[in-house]
């Protein structure tokens, strides 16, 4: 599910984003070799889980799934001052995108069911990426960080409250008598 979660983030950003010359998914966390070659193809757009994945167990039985997720921004205008810039704007772009975007929604005209107890992106955050050995390339590397839960595993709860419910009255007890 979470590939499937990554190729409509990918998909969903590409078609909000056409000043993006190239989009698409990453494995992670990138090496300056990846992004010096990618660069090439500037601005991109990379996205891919980021960071350690945790889980959160709810009463119901269910889990949570926390994934986190990076949105690479990546631009190489020739001055690094005038790519920082171009990143910024487009980093805070897709980060507006996020906050609307809704992954787990189905689409008809794509041909994609609902993907059930995936959420919303959370946290979101804009960061620069630590890049010296970038920077005499001109090219600029800004992240959005996000986080999406996914909910997995049965729900006990909701399974217990199919079942009939049996009320039994104590001898003598009339419950017409405290009606309203």
């Amino acid at each position: 599910m979470l590939a499937e979660i990554n190729k409509r983030l990918s998909i969903l950003l590409e078609t909000r984003h056409p000043e993006f010359r190239d989009v698409g998914r990453h494995r992670g966390r990138m090496s300056v070799e990846d992004i010096k070659a990618i660069g090439v193809f500037a601005p991109a757009l990379r996205i891919g889980l980021f960071g350690k994945l945790t889980t959160e167990d709810l009463p119901s039985g269910e889990r949570v799934l926390v994934v986190p997720f990076a949105a690479a921004v990546i631009t190489a205008e020739g001055d690094l001052l005038d790519s920082q810039d171009r990143a910024i704007a487009l980093a805070l772009a897709v980060e507006t995108s996020l906050a609307r975007i809704t992954p787990g929604a189905a689409d008809e005209d794509r041909d994609w069911p609902a993907l059930s107890g995936v959420g919303l992106a959370e946290d979101l955050s804009i960061d620069i990426a630590d890049g010296n050995d970038l920077d005499d390339e001109g090219i600029a590397l800004w992240a959005v960080l996000f986080k999406i839960r996914v909910i997995i595993g049965e729900n006990f709860a909701r399974e217990g409250a199919e079942e009939a419910i049996q009320i039994i009255w104590p001898e003598g007890f009339d419950p017409a008598e405290i009606a309203p």
